[in-house]
């Protein structure tokens, strides 16, 4: 084998072991799982049913093995019952490392005509909420940060007598 060859073979496995790396460092969206949802003015034994807050803990796992995540704009949750939106809230701005779980919460303040008429619905039986999580998150690389991505994230909850819901 000639000298000329072996610095090709090596400069393919050098590459090939560059692309491995890139491919494993690749930028995988996170995932969400809702772990707590609570509407205290849809819980029958609770005694306050003027309360308008709604509580709602969200774990959050960034599957990249190499990249930790930026999320640059926080979270931003919004929650409507049928078309009109009952409530707004923000998760603020963080970092996750890789391979990483972490719990987020956030609370929303029920207000509006459709606030108004899942109050009226929740005489009847369940409550069906769609929440949408939306962000903007980059990339950390073993040297860099990428460029911006968005992801959105949509979700149905209901909510049953004890004000807890279930996604």
């Amino acid at each position: 084998m000639g000298k000329c060859t072996a610095t090709v073979i090596v400069l393919m496995v050098l590459m090939g072991a560059v692309m491995a790396f890139l491919w494993f460092g690749a930028g995988k969206y996170p995932r969400l799982k809702g772990k707590d949802f609570y509407v205290p003015a849809l819980d029958r034994s609770s005694s306050v049913p003027s309360n308008n807050t709604i509580v709602l803990v969200v774990e959050v796992f960034n599957r990249n093995i190499l990249s930790g995540i930026y999320y640059d704009a926080g979270v931003n949750l919004s929650l409507y019952f049928g078309p009109g939106l009952v409530g707004q809230a923000s998760i603020p701005a963080f970092y996750q490392l890789s391979r990483k779980r972490v719990l987020k919460q956030a609370v929303l303040y029920g207000n509006g005509r459709a606030w108004e008429a899942a109050l009226q619905e929740a005489v009847e039986g369940p409550v069906g909420f769609e929440m949408v999580l939306r962000m903007r998150i980059r990339y950390k690389g073993a040297l860099w940060k990428r460029r911006t991505y968005h992801a959105q994230y949509d979700g149905y909850v209901l909510v049953g007598r004890d004000g807890r819901g279930r996604w």
